[in-house]
């Protein structure tokens, strides 16, 4: 029994969200930015308040660069505490990969409604100067609203030293 218990804990922990990355982060992570250089504008992670404050603390433990989360308001705004697009030239915009959704389902003999927010979360850089949208990883986001993870682990990675 003991272990069929430690084997679960293997697996689980080895299936982390934490350890996930994207292979094509070459692909959406802007050339030019420069997280040594650069301060991150980081949109608030929208859904769930327990959702935003998991990100932020994901964030504050693994991203050893400058960034800043604030509102979507602060990220487009020309003016206010965030307007210098010079020192603030890049941000994360978070967006579902799908709208608001309705389906049904059917599960022994009973039928089963959802309709609500779609979960999977997929973030995108934005240069603030510009105005470019640089694409989301080409990767289907299975993290749900944990999609936040493999998108930072992706960029930690790619700046790795």
């Amino acid at each position: 029994m003991k272990w069929a218990a430690f084997i679960l804990l293997v697996v689980f922990t080895s299936c982390s969200v934490n350890n996930h990355y994207y292979k094509d982060g070459d692909k959406w992570i802007p050339e030019d930015f420069k997280p040594t250089n650069d301060i991150l504008l980081v949109e608030h992670y929208p859904g769930k308040e327990k959702w935003s404050k998991s990100m932020e603390e994901f964030v504050e433990k693994h991203y050893k660069w400058q960034y800043v989360i604030v509102d979507k308001k602060d990220i487009l705004g020309t003016v206010g505490k965030y307007a210098d697009r010079q020192k603030y030239k890049f941000a994360v915009l978070w967006s579902n990969e799908s709208s608001s959704s309705s389906s049904t389902f059917s599960g022994g003999g009973t039928t089963y409604m959802y309709s609500g927010m779609q979960l999977d979360m997929a973030g995108h850089f934005l240069d603030r100067i510009t105005g470019k949208e640089y694409p989301m990883t080409r990767k289907i986001n299975n993290y749900g609203w944990q999609g936040y993870v493999p998108f930072f682990n992706t960029i930690i990675r790619h700046f790795k030293n």
